[in-house]
C-alpha cells in the first residue's frame, strides 16, 4: 500500500479547508460509488465492485456523522 506524499497531504489539507472535511468525505463516498459501478459495468468484476460498495457505505456512514458535526 503505498503512503500519500507529504506533497498530497498539503493539497488534501487544502481541499478540506476549502470544501470542509464533510464535504470531502461525501465526495470520497461518490467516487467509491462509482469505482463499484465501474468494475460492475466495464470489467464484469463483481467481488470488487462489492468491496467498493461496502466501503462507499462506511464513507457515506462517516459523512454522515461528520457533516453533522459541522466540521
Amino acid at each position: 500500500m503505498a503512503t500519500v506524499s507529504k506533497e498530497d497531504m498539503e493539497t488534501i489539507e487544502l481541499m478540506v479547508d476549502r470544501y470542509s472535511l464533510g464535504e470531502m468525505l461525501v465526495a470520497l463516498d461518490v467516487i467509491a460509488g462509482d469505482k463499484a459501478d465501474h468494475l460492475r459495468a466495464n470489467r464484469q468484476d463483481k467481488v470488487s465492485a462489492r468491496v467498493w460498495e461496502r466501503a462507499r457505505s462506511k464513507v457515506s456512514t462517516v459523512a454522515a456523522a461528520v457533516l453533522e458535526m459541522e466540521v
